[in-house]
């Protein structure tokens, strides 16, 4: 049943984008992703095999032909690489400045003769603006969303609320899509698609939520979000006066569950965040930012379950310890569907709150010198919530 659900939503996205011609055949995209101060990594897919590149540029105001522009290509062992998944970094970039790029790519024609590929005429799509992220920026502003769980009219909803305008990134905390046999195409129809307009414009951050750990090529989910921890689900990034540390919890079942199918490498695989979390905030980004904010899908609120290896209470026992020495101001959590706030030292031993975000729920969360300032609105873009961060 879900192999066809899958099948029937992605069907459905097909049709839609085969409604509006495009001149480099793009199945869906561009969307932006792994932001820095000196670089962003642009994602599209295409319905044919193409060589696709992106054209930059920081002049706002010239004609695309008279602007500096320089192209970057997706590269792998010292070639260009053609698909029909494309991800490729603009580097070289400076810091809170806004740039125009535009997609670009070829048709490959024909590809019989593996020494003599025939493509197609150079075509480029309009040009679209981004900023990079810039640490010394006074506030940071971003919204965040979490298990949707396939929901894509709730998705569509809280992102329509959104202002691209004073938003700095869109942040999916987890369990947007759920458990199942997962594509790259149906993954993106779940995960990027509902987000609409801002994708252009608005830079998407990840952080994975355990249903998104669960069912067959998971790991196709990384094609679609990468992050500047290559090949992992957990980083760092700085935007303003904030350092953000992304974590990952992976699953949260015991180990005999058969949500893991048989492979579960869970506690290694935390072992070895731990190692990386415990260097990663020693970097002069994150360790010199006045703010600090720590993202993960699942609380650190243990588990009823103590007969069985459980993520979830390893990570209580061995993350908060160490979370409370980096000078951490707020975690941001999602998971139970339930809003909820576990103030500092309430329970787990804590030294800051950890918020839990519902479910179709969109937080704002506003930083400035004096305080972080979270508000939360439902689908009808009603606030059900709000709390204060002093600093």
């Amino acid at each position: 049943m879900k192999k066809l659900f899958f099948a029937f939503a992605f069907l459905l996205g097909s049709l839609s984008a085969m409604a509006k011609p495009d001149p480099i055949d793009i199945q869906f995209g561009p969307w932006v992703t792994k932001v820095t101060e000196t670089s962003f990594t642009v994602l599209w897919t295409t319905k044919t095999d193409n060589l696709g590149w992106i054209e930059a540029t920081d002049d706002m105001y010239k004609s695309w032909k008279k602007c500096d522009v320089k192209s970057f290509y997706q590269t792998f062992a010292g070639r260009w690489e053609f698909g029909k998944l494309h991800c490729v970094t603009v580097t070289g970039l400076e810091k809170g400045k806004q740039y125009r790029y535009r997609v670009c790519g070829k048709k490959v024609v024909d590809d019989s003769l593996e020494q003599d590929l025939v493509f197609g005429i150079d075509k480029c799509t309009a040009a679209f603006s981004i900023k990079t992220f810039d640490g010394s920026k006074q506030d940071c502003h971003f919204s965040m969303v979490n298990d949707i769980h396939c929901n894509t009219d709730a998705f569509s909803s809280l992102m329509s609320q959104v202002n691209a305008d004073s938003t700095d990134f869109v942040l999916l905390n987890g369990d947007i899509a759920t458990a199942g046999n997962y594509e790259t195409d149906s993954l993106i129809f779940y995960e990027v698609k509902p987000i609409g307009k801002l994708l252009k414009k608005v830079p998407v951050m990840y952080s994975r939520g355990n249903h998104e750990g669960r069912g067959n090529n998971w790991q196709a989910l990384y094609k679609i979000f990468p992050t500047v921890t290559p090949g992992q689900f957990y980083y760092t990034f700085r935007q303003g006066p904030v350092a953000f540390l992304v974590l990952d919890a992976g699953e949260t079942k015991p180990a005999v569950a058969k949500s893991y199918v048989g492979t579960p490498a869970y506690e290694k695989y935390l072992a070895e965040e731990l190692e990386w979390a415990r260097s990663a905030v020693k970097s002069s980004e994150f360790a010199d930012a006045p703010v600090k904010i720590c993202i993960i899908h699942v609380p650190m609120t243990g588990a009823s379950d103590a007969l069985d290896y459980n993520t979830q209470s390893w990570m209580k026992d061995n993350f908060i310890p160490f979370l409370n020495e980096t000078g951490i101001k707020l975690m941001l959590n999602a998971h139970t569907h339930k809003y909820r706030v576990i103030e500092a030292g309430e329970t787990y031993g804590n030294q800051f709150p950890m918020i839990i975000n519902g479910r179709c729920d969109r937080m704002q969360v506003d930083v400035d010198a004096r305080k972080i300032h979270i508000n939360v609105f439902n689908t009808s873009g009603e606030k059900v919530h709000a709390y204060d961060v002093a600093l």
